[in-house]
């Protein structure tokens, strides 16, 4: 995750220095890894020309920046929590009662999610946020194989079904094969022979 940035309302507007923090202490560039959250602050006026506090922009992978739809992004204070869900195009958009300090999060299925970040958003304006989400990394579990080989036959001959149809052949010498799988929720021993006595090849049993 990058600083925010920022200008105040009453500012010329246009990407700078924020002051942020964390919910529960300050943080610095040097500390923030992750996703991204860019500021542009960005005067808003509402109907009848009432003061606006809106809480828009877009969202996008970190790297490649292409949008990213369905990120929902929560916004919060007190007993206060808004929610959004960026579209196809991954714009969003949030009308907040009023300015001051807002906690922002985000998440999405399959990338890193964004942790609570306190924005200040101005009582005459509103803010425009690039929300830039990274890739999670999923580690999967290994599948273990083994094979047993007896009797004279080559293990690479018994991974077909010809080796299959070689051993039934054989099958006076008593050679085997097993499979084991990896699994915590299976763990079984199947020989050829179990396999041929509920399928026989050609010719029957």
């Amino acid at each position: 995750m990058e600083a925010i940035g920022g200008r105040s309302a009453g500012r010329v507007p246009g990407p700078g220095r924020l002051r942020g923090r964390r919910a529960g202490g300050r943080w610095g560039p040097g500390r923030l890894l992750g996703a991204a959250l860019v500021l542009l602050v960005l005067p808003g006026v509402g109907a009848h020309g009432a003061a606006a506090q809106v809480l828009a922009g877009t969202t996008v992978e970190q790297g490649s920046e292409a949008p990213l739809a369905s990120v929902v992004l929560v916004v919060e204070r007190g007993a206060d929590t808004l929610r959004a869900e960026s579209d196809e195009a991954g714009r969003f958009q949030l009308r907040l009662p009023s300015g001051g300090t807002w906690r922002v999060r985000a998440g999405r299925l399959g990338y890193e999610p964004i942790e609570p970040v306190e924005v200040e958003v101005p009582e005459d304006g509103g803010q425009v946020l690039t929300v830039r989400l990274r890739p999670e990394v999923i580690a999967l579990e290994a599948l273990e194989i083994e094979g047993r080989a007896r009797s004279g036959l080559a293990l690479r001959h018994q991974d077909t079904f010809t080796g299959f149809l070689h051993r039934w052949d054989r099958r006076n010498e008593r050679s085997g094969y097993a499979i084991r799988r990896g699994d915590p929720g299976m763990d079984a021993v199947i020989s050829v022979r179990d396999i041929l006595l509920q399928f026989p090849p050609p010719g029957g049993r």
